[in-house]
C-alpha cells in the first residue's frame, strides 16, 4: 500500500500505523517500522517519529494475513500530536504525472429522502427538496424538505452518503458545495457514484446518468467551464440497496490540478488516510517468512502508478475509510459458485444463510442450496430464495436462535417481524425457503434480549412513535433480559461507543445513560455467566441531549 505525501518544508512528523495482522512500512526507502505479528487491528498500535523531506515523500506499507480481518490504518502528526494542515496527498508518482486535481471532500448533505422501491427509475427526477433544485443556494442548517443540510467531511474521496443516512435504501441524498474560482476557466468534472446521479453546476444540468451499480472513482467526466469566483455544485445520488455515495474532483483532462480552486465547505485535515495504491495479495503458506519476503524486488523504492505492472497483477487505487482501512473488503472480488465448489471443499459448516438470489430453486438440477447439505459431511440446514430475493435485517433471525430457538422457529418469527409487507418486500422474501430439519438449534450458553430501547422515538425516556432506529432525546433506559441454562450470570455490561459506562451485577439488568450526548453512536450489552462465558448485543441509536 503505497502513498505520495507533499510536505512544504522539511519536518519532524510523527507515524502511527495499526494493522490487523502484522506490518511493515518505509518512508522514503527507509524501513521505520516492523512488526511482525499475529492479532486484531486497533488504532495507532505502533508509532514512530519519522522526517519529511521538503517536497513529495513516499509512504509504503506491507501487510501481512493469517486470516479473519485483513484492516490497517496509518495517520501523520506533528510532534505535539495534532494532524498536519498542510499536507498534500495523491496516489501516482508525481515525478511522472505532476499534481493531481483534489477531490472535494466536504459537501452540505440533504437526506436520506425516502421513496418505495418501484419508483428506483423515478428517483433522479423527483424533486424531494419541495423548492426549484438547481436553482437552491442552501447553508449549513438550513431545512429542505424535511431535513437539515448538515456538513459531511471525508478523509478519503468517496463521500458516505449510506453512513450519513445510517444505510437506508430506496431513496435518495443531495450533496451541495461551493466552488470557487480565481479566474473563469474550462475543465473537467470528474464523478464516481453509486447508484445513479443528476447534477447541477450554477443551476445548469451537466450530468444525468439514471443507472444502478455500483462505485467507480472517476468513471464519468464532463466538460464544464467554471465562472470567475462562486460556483454553485449540486449533486443528487439515488440509492437502491447496499453502498451509497459518489465522488468528484475537476481536472485538466489528463487529471492535473485545475489552479486556483477554493471549496466551501472547506475540507478539514486528513486525519486517517483512507486513498492507497494497492498491489496483492501475494500467496506465502509460510508464516515465518510471509513479512519478511520481498514480493516486488526493492519494495522499499519502488515508484508505481495506477495501473502500472506488478510482479502480480497491477497497482490500483483502493478508496475506503480509513480508521480502518478495509483490506480484506477491497480483494473480495467474489466469483460464480457451482455446486460441484461445494461438494470439492466440504466446508465444515452445518447451517447455511444464502445471501443470493435463486440458490434454492430445488427444481433445478444441481442447485446450490441442495449442495450444501445433501453433497457435504457436515451441512444440515440452508436458509434460501428460490428466485430473485434473500433474506435482509438478519437480527430478527439471529436473536431467537440466540435464545435457543429453533432454526425453523426463528425464520417465522424473521417473517413475521418483517410485516406488514410492503410491494418490493413482497416481491422479495416471498420464495424463501429452509431445506433440512427445522427442529434444530444452535446451542447458547446464555440468552439475552435488548427489550429497551425499540426502534422508537423517545422523549425523557418515554416513547412517542416508532422509528427506523431508535433515538432520544434526554435520558434513555436501555433493558435487557439475561438467561442462563447452566451458570447464573455474574454481571452485565453496557458500553457507548466501546467506553464501559455502567455494570450491574444483579437482576434487573438496565442502565439509564443520562450523560450529554449527540449525534450517532454504538451500544454494547455484555453479559458474563459465572463461568467466563459471554453474549454481546450491539446496536446503533442517536441521542441528543
Amino acid at each position: 500500500m503505497l502513498m505520495c505525501i507533499y510536505s512544504p518544508t522539511a519536518r519532524l512528523a510523527k507515524l502511527l500505523l495499526g494493522s490487523d495482522d502484522g506490518i511493515k512500512a518505509w518512508v522514503n526507502g527507509d524501513n521505520v517500522i516492523t512488526a511482525d505479528r499475529y492479532g486484531e487491528w486497533t488504532a495507532n498500535q505502533f508509532f514512530t517519529d519519522i522526517t519529511l523531506n521538503s517536497g513529495w515523500n513516499r509512504l509504503l506499507c506491507k501487510i501481512s494475513q493469517d486470516g479473519g480481518d485483513y484492516q490497517f490504518s496509518a495517520q501523520l502528526y506533528d510532534m505535539n500530536g495534532v494532524t498536519f494542515n498542510d499536507l498534500t496527498y495523491q496516489l501516482n508518482d508525481p515525478s511522472e504525472y505532476g499534481w493531481e486535481g483534489d477531490y472535494i471532500r466536504s459537501f452540505l448533505l440533504n437526506g436520506f429522502h425516502q421513496d418505495t422501491s418501484g419508483n428506483f427509475w423515478q428517483y433522479l427526477t423527483t424533486n424531494y427538496l419541495g423548492v426549484s433544485e438547481e436553482s437552491i443556494n442552501p447553508i449549513e442548517g438550513q431545512v429542505m424538505g424535511s431535513n437539515i443540510w448538515t456538513n459531511y467531511d471525508s478523509s478519503n474521496p468517496f463521500i458516505n452518503m449510506g453512513d450519513n443516512s445510517y444505510g437506508a435504501d430506496f431513496g435518495v441524498c443531495y450533496a451541495f458545495a461551493r466552488v470557487y474560482a480565481t479566474a473563469q476557466t474550462t475543465c473537467q468534472l470528474w464523478m464516481g457514484y453509486d447508484d445513479g446521479a443528476r447534477v447541477w453546476l450554477n443551476g445548469n444540468e451537466v450530468l444525468f446518468d439514471n443507472r444502478y451499480g455500483g462505485f467507480t472513482a472517476d468513471m464519468t467526466k464532463v466538460n464544464v467551464s467554471l465562472q470567475a469566483g462562486e460556483n454553485r455544485l449540486l449533486v443528487k445520488i439515488s440509492e437502491w440497496t447496499g453502498n451509497h455515495g459518489f465522488s468528484t474532483r475537476f481536472c485538466t483532462a489528463d487529471g492535473g490540478t485545475v489552479p486556483g480552486l477554493s471549496y466551501d465547505p472547506a475540507p478539514a485535515p486528513i486525519s486517517y488516510i483512507g486513498t492507497w495504491l494497492m498491489n496483492g495479495p501475494y500467496v506465502n503458506p509460510n508464516k515465518n517468512t510471509r513479512l519478511s519476503t520481498d514480493y516486488l524486488g526493492d519494495e522499499g523504492n519502488v515508484t508505481p502508478s495506477q495501473g502500472d505492472l506488478a510482479p502480480f497483477g497491477v497497482w490500483e487505487r483502493g478508496i475506503g475509510n480509513g480508521y480502518p482501512f478495509n483490506i480484506g473488503d477491497f480483494y473480495d472480488h467474489g466469483d460464480w459458485v457451482f455446486s460441484q465448489d461445494i461438494q470439492d471443499r466440504d466446508p465444515p459448516v452445518l447451517f447455511y444463510n444464502l445471501f443470493a438470489c435463486g440458490p434454492g430453486r430445488f427444481i433445478d438440477q444441481n442447485y446450490l442450496a441442495g449442495s450444501y447439505i445433501f453433497h457435504t459431511t457436515y451441512g444440515l440446514i440452508t436458509l434460501a430464495s428460490s428466485k430473485s430475493g434473500s433474506m435482509l435485517n438478519f437480527k430478527d433471525f439471529t436473536q431467537p436462535i440466540s435464545q435457543g430457538k429453533s432454526i425453523g422457529e426463528s425464520f417465522r418469527l424473521w417473517f413475521d417481524a418483517q410485516a406488514p409487507y410492503l410491494q418490493w418486500e413482497k416481491e422479495w422474501y416471498y420464495g424463501m425457503v429452509l431445506l433440512g430439519d427445522p427442529t434444530l438449534c444452535v446451542p447458547s450458553y446464555i440468552q439475552m434480549e435488548v427489550t429497551r430501547p425499540e426502534n422508537a422515538v423517545y422523549v425523557f425516556d418515554k416513547k412517542i412513535l416508532p422509528f427506523f432506529i431508535p433515538l432520544s432525546f434526554g435520558k434513555i433506559t436501555i433493558e435487557t433480559l439475561v438467561t442462563s441454562k447452566e451458570y447464573d450470570i455474574e454481571k452485565v455490561e453496557f458500553y457507548i461507543d466501546d467506553t464501559l459506562l455502567s455494570t450491574v451485577p444483579t437482576e434487573p439488568y438496565s442502565w439509564t445513560w443520562k450523560t450529554l450526548a449527540f449525534s450517532k453512536h454504538t451500544v454494547k450489552v455484555i453479559a458474563y455467566d459465572t463461568l467466563g462465558r459471554i453474549l454481546v448485543r450491539t446496536f446503533i441509536m442517536v441521542k441528543f441531549f
